[in-house]
C-alpha cells in the first residue's frame, strides 16, 4: 500500500514520527507523499522526504492559505524553486476551498484561488509532476465542475485528493482523466451511495489517509495515521466485492505511475 496523502511533517507528529512510520511499515504502507499547505509546510514535508527513504514530498499552498489580499507572485516564484528538490513528485496540495467563506466573498475568493490554481497547473506542467488537488465546496458553489474546463488543454495529470464529490461528477473526471483518492471519509458515506462513487472511479484509483485528519471507521474522531490506511483499504474492497490484496496491488501501482516514484 502507498499513502498517497499524508502530513507526516505536521507538527502533531513532531514528537512520534518514527514511532508514526514504524507502525505504518509494519503494517505493510510502502510509502508516503506528503504534500505542502503553506510554504513553511512545503518545506518541512521536502526535510522529511530527505530523511527517510520511502518519503516523498508536494510542493503547494492550501487555497485557504492563499493571502486574501496583494500579489501572489512571490508564492508561486518560491514553490517553482522548491519544486525542483530532491524528492518532490507532485505539485500540491492547491485547488478550491470555498466551505467556510462568507456568501457575500464567494465569488471574489473563487476568483482568486482560480488565479493562483492557474498558475499552479502551469507549474505541473512545466515540470512534468502531476497536480494534487484540493476541493471543497460551499454550499451555494460547487468547485468540482470548474476544475474540469481549467484543466483542457493542459498535459498535466490530476489527483483529486480526498474525494468527496458524488457519482455524476466521478464520472465526469474519469472522462477527463483525473484520478480520484479516497481517504477515511469514504467509510462515513452511505455503502449505497460509496460503492457508487467507487465504481465512477474506474481502475485507478488511489489510497490516502490525509493524516492527521479524517480518521477511518472505526477509529473516527482520534488522530489519524497512516497505519490506518488498511482500514481504508478494507473498506474499498467489501464495497467492491474484491480481495484486499487485489485493491492494494491496483492501487500501489496506479499511484507509483501516477506520481512517478522513483526508487530511493
Amino acid at each position: 500500500m502507498i499513502d498517497s496523502h499524508c502530513h507526516l511533517h505536521d507538527d502533531v507528529y513532531a514528537s512520534d514520527v518514527q514511532a508514526v512510520l514504524a507502525r505504518a511499515r509494519l503494517a505493510g504502507v510502502t510509502a508516503f507523499i506528503c504534500p505542502g499547505t503553506s510554504l513553511t509546510d512545503t518545506r518541512a514535508a521536502i526535510a522529511l522526504a530527505g530523511s527517510e527513504p520511502d518519503c516523498f514530498a508536494a510542493v503547494g499552498v492550501h487555497p485557504t492559505e492563499l493571502p486574501e489580499y496583494g500579489p501572489i507572485d512571490e508564492v508561486v516564484a518560491e514553490l517553482t524553486a522548491l519544486a525542483e528538490q530532491p524528492n518532490v513528485v507532485a505539485i500540491g496540495e492547491v485547488g478550491f476551498d470555498l466551505f467556510r467563506t462568507p456568501e457575500a466573498k464567494l465569488q471574489t475568493t473563487f476568483e482568486r484561488q482560480q488565479r493562483f490554481l492557474i498558475q499552479m497547473i502551469g507549474l505541473a506542467e512545466a515540470t512534468n509532476k502531476p497536480l494534487v488537488l484540493h476541493l471543497r465546496s460551499h454550499p451555494q458553489f460547487d468547485v468540482y465542475q470548474p476544475v474540469i474546463p481549467l484543466l483542457k488543454g493542459h498535459r498535466v495529470k490530476a489527483v483529486s485528493h480526498c474525494y468527496s464529490g458524488n457519482t455524476e461528477v466521478a464520472h465526469c473526471y474519469r472522462q477527463a482523466g483525473i484520478t480520484l483518492s479516497f481517504a477515511g471519509n469514504i467509510t462515513y458515506r452511505k455503502p449505497i451511495e460509496a460503492q457508487a462513487v467507487l465504481e465512477a472511479a474506474g481502475h485507478d484509483f488511489l489510497l490516502e489517509t490525509d493524516a492527521p485528519y479524517l480518521a477511518p471507521v472505526p477509529f473516527r474522531g482520534q488522530q489519524n495515521e497512516p497505519t490506518y490506511l488498511t482500514a481504508v483499504r478494507d473498506c474499498v474492497a467489501v464495497l467492491l466485492n474484491q480481495p484486499a490484496i487485489a485493491v492494494d496491488r491496483h492501487t500501489t501501482e496506479a499511484t507509483k505511475r501516477i506520481f512517478q516514484l522513483p526508487e530511493k
